[in-house]
């Protein structure tokens, strides 16, 4: 398996274009669009909003990654 993670920002038109690596061979791909909170990046972090954010835990039901 392969994984591409691509930092986007989405258009008013909510319209997204992708182009892929040479090397990612042509056939189905599963695609997963993870909306992150909006966070100014001066703001910071504390381990309370980690904790309370979506971003936390999404991979837990993943069976394709080792614990």
């Amino acid at each position: 398996m392969k994984t591409i993670t691509c930092k986007v920002v989405i258009p008013s038109d909510r319209q997204l274009h992708l182009a892929v690596p040479e090397d990612v061979p042509p056939g189905p791909a599963e695609v997963v669009l993870v909306i992150a909170p909006d966070i100014q990046p001066e703001q910071g972090l504390t381990a309370g909003d980690l904790l309370r954010s979506p971003l936390c835990g999404i991979w837990k039901d993943r069976t394709d990654i080792g614990g």
